[in-house]
């Protein structure tokens, strides 16, 4: 996996330049349609057009990020060297066989999820401190309660960059077939490869929907009860905290299978009733997280009805 750490930029755009207009068109389409990829996009074929945008947006001082093919950057480099500031980031999409020392490349012939998620890695700004929050949504009483609540705070906010996973046993075949999901993410991570290697990449894994990222589910309960401790401890710590996501919301169809799982998230809301046994529920919720003991887990709970 072929680049270099983010600079700490904001861009307004990406352009992307390349002479094979139908990869060009076709990866803008992807980014397009990907809920977490926010950056606008415009899409062409030469760098004679590319030019004349460039040089309009150096006047009105526009933050740019290019991704560009080795050839086509070349050409316009021998042209013009003004287009070459601080305001605009060059990114060549490397495999034509062309090499430009120094500057960063991305693989043009992979998967288009895992260029999104290696784009994102390059073109959004993060400090060290700063990490994609976790959020637990778990009702005491039915997990039907669970999703009209996560639709309802979906739609109340701005940021797009969310993901939710719905930790549940997927029931849909045509689904199953066509989605990876929890279960093959999980069957990587059994198998013991370092959390560099590609088959981690979360864009990979990820449906994009209307209000959210969607990371589905396991296959089978029995996927979800071969997991590990260490598993999820790799999944949490390594995986969504470095998704890039501004949050990620999980939702929790019954207690996990795992308690410490409780710990490693940022705040815990637990969907309550008015009714005797939702109350009886709560209380025993209360209960377990008491008698849990993991340090802070009481104050990261807020009930809700």
């Amino acid at each position: 996996m072929r680049f270099m750490i983010s600079q700490r930029n904001i861009y307004e755009v990406l352009y992307i330049c390349d002479i094979d207009s139908v990869y060009v068109d076709r990866l803008s389409g992807y980014l397009n349609r990907k809920t977490a990829f926010t950056y606008p996009v415009r899409t062409f074929s030469n760098v004679e057009m590319l030019g004349e945008c460039l040089e309009k947006d150096q006047k009105e001082g526009r933050q740019l990020a290019i991704l560009i093919s080795a050839e086509l950057y070349r050409q316009i480099r021998a042209g013009s060297r003004k287009f070459f500031t601080g305001n605009m980031r060059w990114i060549l999409l490397s495999g034509d066989g062309l090499e430009v020392e120094g500057k960063e490349q991305i693989e043009k012939y992979q998967a288009a999820g895992r260029l999104c998620g290696q784009l994102l890695t390059l073109l959004t700004p993060s400090e060290p401190e700063e990490r994609t929050v976790i959020t637990g949504i778990y009702s005491v009483s039915s997990f039907k309660k669970s999703r009209d609540f996560v639709r309802d705070y979906m739609n109340g906010l701005n940021s797009k960059r969310r993901l939710c996973i719905f930790l549940e046993e997927l029931t849909d075949l045509d689904w199953m077939a066509e989605h990876k999901g929890m279960s093959e993410l999980f069957y990587q991570l059994r198998k013991g490869k370092g959390i560099e290697n590609e088959d981690y990449d979360l864009p990979d894994y990820i449906v994009s929907q209307e209000i959210a990222d969607i990371l589905p589910g396991f296959r089978t309960t029995y996927d979800m009860m071969d997991s590990t401790c260490e598993q999820w401890q790799m999944f949490f710590g390594q995986i969504l905290r470095r998704s890039g996501y501004d949050e990620v919301i999980i939702v929790f169809q019954r207690l996990p299978v795992y308690p410490e799982i409780f710990q490693w998230l940022d705040g815990i809301v637990v969907l309550a009733g008015k009714d005797s046994e939702s109350k009886e529920q709560e209380r025993r919720f209360h209960q377990l997280t008491g008698y849990l003991k993991m340090e802070g887990l009481q104050g990261k709970v807020t009930y809700n009805l």
